[in-house]
């Protein structure tokens, strides 16, 4: 089993963010907080399902690669905790949390979250990268400094636009 990268834990993360609606309902229905996610196999049973019943999924566009939370994984299936998800959002800027809350959490486009917060499109994907890559760096504090490729990150007490 292959070790999932430093750099795809801030992507695995923010995929596991797209669903934090479904885990917290999850979590308050079953009291289970534990989230197992990697990537998806070939017979990924969740990709499987969602294709027969999500007729909206061309089941022939499945990124094997692509993030998942189906406890399948080629690269090594990662844990993580709902509690953790929840107190991590809090310890966000307020301009961040708010940015991964629309575009990450409620799905919302990045030009529609910049006229929600009036700040510019380009800072939206700052703001969710830079939460990213903070939440990533406290949780997995053994693979400190996960960075971007591009080093475009904002710093957590500033915020680009007034």
């Amino acid at each position: 089993m292959k070790r999932i990268s430093t750099s795809q834990k801030y992507l695995i993360l923010r995929e596991i963010y797209r669903h934090y609606l479904d885990y917290s309902d999850h979590y308050q229905k079953t009291g289970h907080d534990i989230i197992v996610g990697g990537t998806h196999d070939e017979d990924c049973e969740w990709w499987q399902r969602l294709t027969r019943t999500n007729k909206q999924v061309d089941p022939e566009k499945r990124v094997p690669d692509a993030p998942c939370t189906c406890g399948f994984s080629q690269t090594g299936p990662v844990t993580i905790s709902f509690l953790d998800l929840r107190d991590s959002l809090k310890n966000l800027s307020k301009r961040k949390k708010e940015a991964v809350w629309y575009n990450v959490i409620m799905s919302y486009k990045q030009w529609q979250v910049a006229e929600i917060m009036d700040i510019k499109m380009v800072t939206v994907g700052q703001y969710v990268k830079s939460a990213m890559i903070k939440i990533a760096n406290e949780y997995w504090p053994e693979d400190t400094n996960i960075n971007v490729p591009n080093g475009d990150l904002i710093d957590d007490e500033t915020d680009l636009e007034d």
